[in-house]
This record gives structure tokens, sequence and C-alpha cells, in this order.
């Protein structure tokens, strides 16, 4: 007969990886009232809360269930204050609103064109019928829109404030912000100086002129509100570098060609002081450096036939006149063929700057 001896040391491994069912939900049961002690208790760790606790441990149950009542209806009230305060300061200011309304800029656009509409036929008016004074509906237009700029230039320093002149933009806020001065001190010197000595006064020194020119200006704001003008001239400035240095180049040949032919005005001169050869048309255009480049400057910008500049030495120096058509036709081919080409190519080179900026591939 045989007899079955358990493995003790078997038995002792299973034990040890296998407990017991109610070990297991005896220690999660310890640990999960252990966690719930030391959360209770964190809420009064500290040294200022330690007397609050223990007399709250006092308190009766009724007064304990008040303080929570209280306690949660201060930190709703704290909560809803905090809650307001950051919607207002979301919220955004009314001129914000009124500035950023994509409509804004499409009445400002209106009212530019309608001044600059009244402002041409006045001009108009004034000199088919040779007024000295603008007629009173033209002055009323004129304080209205003046009006209605001042207006929309304090909503906008209400809207931006310090940004208006230190911001983006600043340049053209700047701009803004003279041709309204200009406006309002010119309107202001047609009411109160009409007809003064003052007025006269102004008048000879040239004032009321660049006044005037305020006025006119007023349309160069459009250029700010109408996104294709605004790019247009972001595109000049882009290439105002190039098209500098390619201005100065072709200053430089005008001046070279000016100091050439200046000299064979000169020498015609001399070569015709006793005859009876007409020179006036010789000095008009080439008696001085300063005439000389205008001459040319002509020439190349169809201000006049270009021929007209060489055949006045068909007479004065007529041994050298085929010299100077060939001369003068070399500059005219480099100056319009190749330097007017190149301003050209500044410009569309400005662009291609331009579009790989705002890509980021440049």
């Amino acid at each position: 007969m045989s007899t079955f001896i358990p493995n003790v040391s078997q038995s002792a491994e299973a034990g040890e990886s296998e407990p017991p069912e109610d070990e297991d939900e005896a220690s999660a049961s310890y640990l999960e009232l252990l966690a719930r002690a030391r959360q209770r208790r964190s809420r009064f760790d500290d040294a200022e809360n330690t007397s609050r606790w223990r007399a709250h441990r006092r308190m009766p149950k009724g007064k304990k269930k008040s303080v929570k009542a209280a306690s949660f209806d201060a930190g709703a009230e704290v909560l809803s204050k905090a809650r307001s305060s950051q919607h207002m300061a979301e919220k955004p200011h009314w001129a914000l609103r009124i500035v950023e309304n994509p409509y804004f800029d499409y009445v400002l656009i209106a009212f530019l064109l309608g001044n600059a509409l009244t402002f041409g036929i006045e001009a108009d008016i004034m000199a088919r019928q040779s007024l000295l004074q603008p007629p009173v509906v033209f002055t009323a237009f004129n304080i209205a829109f003046t009006m209605i700029f001042v207006a929309e230039l304090a909503i906008r320093i209400v809207a931006y404030h310090w940004n208006f002149l230190f911001g983006e933009g600043w340049m053209w806020n700047l701009f803004d912000l003279i041709i309204v001065f200009f406006s309002v001190v010119d309107e202001v010197s047609q009411l109160f100086l009409s007809g003064s000595d003052v007025q006269t006064l102004l008048g000879f020194a040239g004032v009321l002129r660049m006044l005037r020119l305020g006025r006119v200006m007023r349309l160069i704001r459009l250029v700010r509100v109408v996104p294709a003008l605004k790019s247009m001239v972001y595109l000049v400035s882009a290439s105002m570098n190039s098209f500098f240095w390619t201005g100065v180049l072709l200053l430089l040949l005008m001046y070279c060609v000016a100091v050439y032919f200046t000299d064979l005005a000169t020498e015609a001169t001399r070569l015709n002081t006793n005859t009876s050869v007409d020179l006036t048309e010789v000095r008009r255009y080439w008696g001085s450096l300063g005439q000389a480049v205008a001459s040319l400057f002509q020439a190349i910008t169809g201000g006049m036939d270009w021929r007209v500049f060489v055949e006045v030495f068909e007479t004065a120096l007529p041994e050298s006149h085929d010299m100077l058509l060939v001369v003068f036709s070399l500059y005219i081919a480099f100056a319009t063929l190749v330097m007017l080409n190149l301003v050209t190519g500044v410009f569309v080179e400005g662009r291609s700057k331009r579009m790989l900026l705002t890509f980021g591939l440049w």
C-alpha cells in the first residue's frame, strides 16, 4: 500500500506565488483606506490650516454643514468674478471692434473717393469761372469730409493707443495724422482768415498752397486701404535699393555724354564767332551742363524727338555731324534698350523677392 507524501517545497512556492483571494481583497481595501486617509490629511498639512482643522473637528455637525456651505458660496463667488474679469479682458474695445470690422475700410474708401470727386469738381469750377473763393456748397462738403476723417483718426487712436505710432504700420498712421492735420488747418484758415491780410500773407508765402496740397494728398490714403495698391507700394519699396543704383548708373552715363556735347557747343561757338551761323538752338539745348542733361533726359523719355538735338549741329559743325549722329544713336540705344529694361528687371526681381519672402523661401 503506497502512501502519498506531499512536496513541502512545492506547496510553499505555490503559496508564495498565489496568495488567497481573501488576503488580496484585504490588502487592496487597506491600501485604499490608507490613500483616502492621506488624501484627507493632506488638505490640512500647512501650519496655518492646523488650527482651523482642529476647530473644525470640535464643531457640531450642523455648524460644519453651514461652514461648508459658506465656503462653497465664497468659492463660487470668487470663481464667477474671475470668469467675468477674464470675459471682460477677452472682449475687445468698442473702437477696436469698429476698426477691425471688414466694412470699415470700404466706408473709408467711399468717403475718400467722394472727397476726391468733390475736390476735383471744385477746382474745375473755380478755374472755369475764375473764382477767388470756392462756392459755399463745396466749403460745406470739405468741412464734412474733414470732420469724418478726424473722427476716423480718433477712433484709430483710441483703438490702438500707443501702438498707433509705435506698432505695426506706424508710418502709414503717421502719414494719415499729417494729412488730417493739414486738412484741419486748411479748413480753419478758410473759415476764419478768408479775405484777411493774414491769408494774403500766407498765400504769398506759399503756406496755403502747401495746405491745399494736403487736401489732394488725402487720395493717397487709398493706398493703405486697397490691398492691391498697398502691395504695389511694398513692391516699389523692396526694389528701391536696386532702383537707386540703376538711376545712379544712368545719371553717370548722361553726365558723360552731356559733358561731351557741351564741349562741342563751346567749340561751335568759338568756330562761328565771325560767321552768320545761327547758334540759338545750340545754346538752347547744349548751352550749359544742366541744359545738356535735361536734353538727354528728354531724348530717352520721349519729351522731344532725339534727332532735333543732333540736327542743331548740322550747320554749326557740318564736318562732325555724322559722327555726332552715331554717338547720339549709341547713347539712345544703350539708355533705352539696356538701362530702362534694367529698371523693369529690377521691379520684377523685387516682386519675386517679395513672393519668396511671403512663402518663407528667401
